[in-house]
């Protein structure tokens, strides 16, 4: 990918745009949204060169893979 708006010098980020009406379990999601799971404080300084938010999706992911 190339430099855009949504990348950063350690990542690569894709833009997704939803066209249709989006259900989770049988429920509408479109201008509802979704809690998350795990919430992560993320502060606004995103030149740190730290993406917390990855961080614990990744530690979330090996705890899931250790099952």
């Amino acid at each position: 990918m190339g430099n855009s708006i949504f990348s950063d010098k350690n990542y690569d980020y894709i833009l997704y745009l939803s066209i249709a009406e989006l259900f989770l379990d049988g429920e509408k999601v479109e201008g509802v949204g979704i809690s998350p799971d795990t919430y992560v404080d993320y502060p606004l300084k995103s030149n740190s060169g730290i993406d917390p938010q990855l961080d614990a999706a990744k530690s979330k992911l090996l705890e899931l893979l250790k099952k």
